[in-house]
């Protein structure tokens, strides 16, 4: 009698061995490849935090360039300055997996992969020196950079204490003397003080403004204007205007032009009244362009004379803590406009250095500071700012945003750049 063949499927213990290493490696090879996934999804989400990163390690390397050259300043020390030229990075990518598996029909029981990758970031600084920086930190602040730091939001009593040694015959003092009298003018502190009270007010602005500029005092002779010089003054974005009188012609550019704008209230109020009086123009609604003290031209201006970026440094590096820990902490002013209101005729450099301490305040310590915005280690002295001090920290902002306008790079091509391998 014949038998049947068994209709029993076989036993998971029958499948071949080499079946079973086959899902094994297929598996494992699937794992691996969302490993590898995985791992190129975190670099990217990495990379995009780590321009946030260096961004933040270069604006913090700045910071302390600044803050430390402030401190040699009060130490009667040369300063030293540095540019990033290149950051690099160095990426170390990581991928592998781990198994446990055991055959439950065709089935794993685990699988997993650990990926990663670590970098090692690499800032790259360049002394800067020559010529070049020399004129930049001596030469004085261009009067439109004035008009640029009132554009970035900072309060105009700030630039003009800082940036100002002259407007109009009003005298500001001279920071270059360290000791005995400073040379000064009460109507400037008082001309600070009423800025700051009309630009909160809306009746006194500072812009940059296209404005046609009229280059000649005396009317050029019709017989004067030729073909010729027409052309040459198109191809200079200029033109010769007929006077309104008609008695010859004024050569006229559109140039970009810092513009002290008086509104129309001003003729009403008292302290514009006074401001206007104090700078020797009319208390009437008038642009009035603001030119360097050798750049006057026709029409309605203010001559400014302005301090270089250095002597900016040095007036802000009497903020610096020179206590030897008996002298009393100058009592902080509640704000700039009243401590520039104590500003007075015949000041000593002491006077100069309490009333700047009163507004902008580096602090010192010999261990570092739990709390601050930026700190320096200096001869084995701790300087920082403090992490709650807002008014020390906009002058300080408003020094960094000034360097950066004064100072420019050596080269077109002298930019920092970010360099990250990608794998």
């Amino acid at each position: 009698m014949r038998r049947s063949k068994s209709s029993v499927a076989p036993s998971s213990s029958c499948i071949p061995k080499r079946a079973f290493r086959s899902a094994i490696f297929l598996l494992t090879g699937a794992a691996f490849v969302a490993g590898v996934a995985g791992c190129s999804q975190l670099a990217g989400k990495q990379l995009e935090n780590d321009h946030a990163a260096f961004n933040t390690a270069v604006a913090e390397a700045m910071d302390r360039q600044m803050l430390l050259n402030l401190v040699r300043l009060a130490h009667d020390e040369p300063t030293q300055w540095v540019s990033v030229t290149q950051i690099n990075t160095s990426t170390t990518y990581r991928a592998g997996v781990a198994t446990k598996a055991s055959l439950q029909g065709l089935a794993f029981e685990g699988a997993s992969a650990d990926a990663g990758f670590s970098y090692t970031p690499t800032l790259t600084f360049v002394p800067r020196q020559g010529e070049q920086l020399a004129n930049e930190m001596m030469a004085p602040i261009p009067v439109e950079s004035l008009e640029h730091l009132v554009s970035a939001g900072y309060p105009m009593a700030w630039i003009f204490f800082l940036g100002c040694e002259r407007m109009q015959d009003v005298q500001s003092f001279d920071v270059n003397v360290r000791d005995g009298v400073i040379s000064t003018d009460q109507n400037f502190a008082r001309a600070i003080v009423l800025c700051s009270d009309l630009q909160r007010r809306g009746l006194l602005s500072l812009s940059l403004v296209r404005t046609p500029i009229a280059w000649n005092w005396e009317p050029i002779p019709k017989d004067a204007v030729t073909l010729s010089s027409i052309m040459s003054a198109r191809n200079d974005n200029s033109v010769f205007e007929l006077r309104k009188d008609g008695k010859g012609y004024d050569f006229v550019s559109i140039e970009r032009v810092p513009v002290l704008t008086t509104y129309p209230d001003i003729e009403h109020d008292t302290h514009g009244r006074e401001f206007c009086e104090i700078l020797g123009i009319e208390p009437v609604a008038r642009d009035w362009k603001l030119v360097g003290i050798e750049h006057e031209i026709p029409g309605d201006f203010l001559t400014v004379r302005t301090r270089s970026l250095t002597a900016v440094l040095r007036l802000l590096s009497l903020g610096v803590d020179r206590r030897d820990g008996a002298s009393p902490t100058p009592e902080r002013a509640n704000s700039a406009s009243v401590a520039f209101a104590n500003l007075k005729d015949g000041m000593s450099s002491a006077d100069l250095r309490e009333l700047v301490r009163s507004v902008f305040v580096i602090e010192r310590s010999t261990v570092p500071p739990s709390d601050a915005a930026v700190s320096v280690l200096h001869d084995g002295q701790w300087y920082f700012i403090a992490a709650d001090d807002r008014t020390t920290k906009q002058a300080f902002a408003l020094l960094r945003d000034l360097f950066d306008l004064q100072v420019k790079p050596e080269s077109a091509n002298a930019r920092p750049v970010l360099t990250v391998p990608i794998r």
